[in-house]
């Protein structure tokens, strides 16, 4: 797909944009480290420039004018947190009343520091484990903290070689024991719309795009953060699961070992297509060609070397995705979810 094409993904509405393509990279975390989340924080203010105008943190109720003092909030955040409590700031190119943006910048801390447990201190937690999820079937876990940053189609970091290069110079991606991530084809959508008249046909072409061109991602946190671990009644630990298959798939240690362990992970990805397996500190970082892909079902096209990860992967990859609304629906979403595991014999 050429660039010249990305103006049939953007979808306006009352002059405002409802839909944009873009690219996304996006990471989530268990535990947190303050250093590398403002690291990320400026390596993307850096990256995005003066692409981003406008900010809403916290209990704003739009986007304001970015100024000074909002570039200062994140920082002050992680370097004076305040105890128990939870941020959240999105970053944006644009205004309410312009609608969606392919620039953004978004941080949902969750801050949990990492916990260094004693023998005995790790016996009473998978006691407490399997009391809470394998007897009283709890099927939620605290929610993860989300780090996303997406770029414009034209943006020099559009360029896959250098977009990996920005996401394995990431600290949290290099040493930290993340739980996982991905990164390729995005469509950002005007998540605040209030009106119906905005929101149902938004909420039609958001779906029928991902459907048709199954690399697209698409943000639906509400449905995510709270179900990255999954209880393992055999060990009692919590797995880090994936969202989903895309060009970069992070996949967490503790999930290869779930898999079978670094040998069968291997040799389940192959030599015939070009996946690489990049090793880090905190697991794997899976490339799954030299670009990304968006796919087009209705030329055939079902992305095979996607398909080829998502195949290794399944086992640890969610379960179930809820939909946005009327016209993006649960069934529609589990359809999209579902998108590389289907036999196409």
């Amino acid at each position: 797909m050429t660039v010249g094409d990305w103006d049939d993904f953007t979808l306006k509405i009352e002059n405002a944009v409802a839909v944009v393509p873009c690219l996304k990279f996006v990471l989530y975390l268990d535990s947190t480290d303050d250093d590398g989340i403002l690291e990320f924080y400026q390596r993307s203010m850096e990256a995005l420039g003066g692409l981003i105008t406008h900010y809403q943190a916290e209990n704003m109720k739009t986007r304001g004018r970015l100024n000074e003092r909002a570039l200062t909030i994140a920082p002050t955040w992680l370097k004076r947190p305040r105890p128990n409590k939870d941020y959240h700031i999105k970053f944006s190119g644009s205004s309410n009343q312009q609608g969606a943006s392919a620039a953004m910048i978004r941080l949902d801390l969750y801050r949990r520091p990492t916990r260094n447990f004693t023998p005995e201190q790790e016996a009473k937690e998978r006691a407490a484990r399997k009391l809470l999820f394998g007897e009283l079937g709890c099927d939620y876990t605290d929610p993860a903290t989300v780090l996303r940053i997406t770029f414009p189609m034209d943006h020099k970091l559009a360029d896959p070689a250098m977009l990996l290069d920005w996401v394995m110079g990431l600290s949290l991606v290099r040493e930290w024991p993340f739980l996982s991530g991905h990164c390729g084809y995005n469509l950002n959508y005007f998540e605040e719309a209030g009106s119906m008249s905005i929101r149902e046909p938004m909420q039609s072409w958001l779906g029928s795009l991902c459907l048709r061109y199954p690399g697209f991602d698409w943000n639906n946190a509400g449905g995510v953060l709270t179900h990255l671990l999954r209880y393992d009644p055999i060990t009692s630990d919590l797995i880090p699961l994936i969202k989903r298959v895309n060009w970069l798939t992070l996949v967490n240690h503790r999930a290869v070992d779930y898999l079978g362990g670094v040998r069968r992970l291997l040799d389940g990805l192959g030599q015939d297509l070009p996946i690489i397996s990049h090793p880090v500190s905190g697991g794997f970082v899976i490339q799954a060609g030299p670009a990304p892909q968006t796919g087009d079902v209705g030329a055939r096209d079902f992305i095979p070397i996607y398909r080829r990860v998502a195949g290794v992967l399944r086992p640890i990859r969610l379960e179930t995705i809820p939909g946005l609304g009327v016209g993006f629906s649960n069934s529609a979403a589990m359809e999209w979810l579902e998108a590389f595991d289907k036999d196409l014999d």
